[in-house]
């Protein structure tokens, strides 16, 4: 506990200090981009050695007891990942180090967790390190320096003092556009397609960076980008949707959004209004005999008939017959430009598929509950036809 209290002293001393940051020479730091990790100041008395986007090196020369004596500090990203920090603890515990201290340093408003190890001092060298655990990588700063310095302690505690780790530009953009900034969250991803080009995610962000500024053609171009990557999974659907809908093509926007809600029921209270305002921008909305497709409302009425007493081999088939009936008609309002009508009937084939689904569970289960939510469900599907096509 010695080693402890005294690591635990000479740290808080570091950080106490006021101005080390600011008596350091200009440019005396180190950054890694590729690790999101900086030292914003270097320990005054150390030279750089090498400085690498994985590593730092540093070296002290001093004369002591008629001595001349080298030192070094190494700021090392490991190349391996580690599930944990003990992963890498066991790993020098092979090498003579022995855990002294678990410290959370407020470092930049930041509890940062570092490790303390140390190694038993031998007559010409001591050894120190503390490690860092973020995002699989491990931040080691390890000091070899001899019994006969008294303030290689103190440097390694300075330097630990101006250790940052830096927000990871992916953050900084999905925060940006959490927070409403289109064109900051835009900067953000920009910034990272510029060195990787391939990077989806980023392209993702960047399409609705656009889409948050109003710009529906350019979200649009990088949406369609990914989507081969990512597929057209919800997210990638519902931004689409939007920016179609956004841009004036209604038939598509619609069709995609009615997708979103197929596979997933729980973006009902997001998508629904959209889809909504989609179909009543359109002029003649309304739809008619000649624009609608007869089996979209035939198959549902005849499923609600047969539903608390028919056949259920019979409820099945229809319920696969209505859903090929929706993929056609879907793919064709993805292709081409639908009218009101038939859009109308996309939308309220969401909640017929939902009750038919339903009504089939409650057929088998016997649960009464069940199938008049099924009944209810139907019944707001042909509320949805009757309110766009009157």
């Amino acid at each position: 506990m010695k080693l402890s209290a005294r690591l635990a002293a000479i740290v808080a001393a570091a950080l106490a200090a006021p101005g080390i940051v600011e008596a350091q020479p200009a440019g005396r730091g180190w950054r890694s981009t590729e690790h999101r990790v900086e030292i914003l100041a270097l320990p005054a008395g150390w030279d750089v050695v090498s400085s690498t986007e994985q590593s730092l090196r540093l070296t002290k020369t001093f004369e002591a007891a008629g001595l001349e004596i080298r030192e070094r500090i190494t700021v090392q990203v490991s190349r391996d990942t580690y599930g944990s920090v003990e992963a890498a603890v066991r790993d020098l515990r092979s090498e003579g180090f022995f855990l002294v201290d678990r410290a959370r340093l407020a470092i930049d408003s930041l509890g940062v967790p570092f490790w303390f190890m140390s190694r038993p001092a031998g007559p010409d060298e001591s050894a120190w390190c503390a490690l860092l655990l973020r995002a699989g990588r491990v931040y080691v700063i390890d000091l070899r320096a001899s019994p006969l310095d008294p303030e290689a302690l103190s440097d390694f505690g300075r330097l630990i003092e101006s250790f940052r780790l830096l927000a990871d530009p992916r953050e900084v953009g999905w925060n940006a556009l959490g927070a409403g900034d289109g064109a900051g969250a835009e900067r953000e991803f920009r910034a990272i397609l510029s060195s990787q080009r391939d990077d989806v995610n980023a392209r993702y962000g960047l399409g609705l960076a656009y889409l948050a500024q109003g710009r529906a053609d350019d979200a649009v171009r990088e949406l369609e980008r990914v989507a081969p990557s990512l597929g057209l999974a919800e997210d990638v659907r519902r931004a689409l949707g939007r920016a179609e809908l956004a841009r004036g093509r209604t038939s598509r926007g619609v069709s995609l959004l009615v997708q979103v809600l197929r596979d997933d029921p729980a973006w009902d209270p997001e998508v629904r209004p959209s889809i909504l305002t989609g179909i009543g921008s359109l002029s003649g909305a309304r739809a008619s005999r000649q624009t609608s497709n007869p089996a979209l409302t035939a198959i549902p009425i005849e499923f609600l008939m047969r539903l608390t007493g028919g056949d259920e081999l019979i409820l099945q088939s229809l319920r696969a017959d209505f859903g090929r009936e929706v993929d056609q008609a879907l793919n064709t309002c993805l292709s081409s430009d639908c009218d009101g009508g038939l859009l109308t009937q996309l939308l309220a084939a969401v909640d017929f598929e939902q009750g038919m689904s339903l009504g089939l569970s409650a057929r088998q289960s016997g649960n009464a509950d069940d199938l008049e939510a099924a009944q209810a469900r139907m019944a707001e599907g042909f509320k949805t036809v009757t309110l766009l096509t009157r």
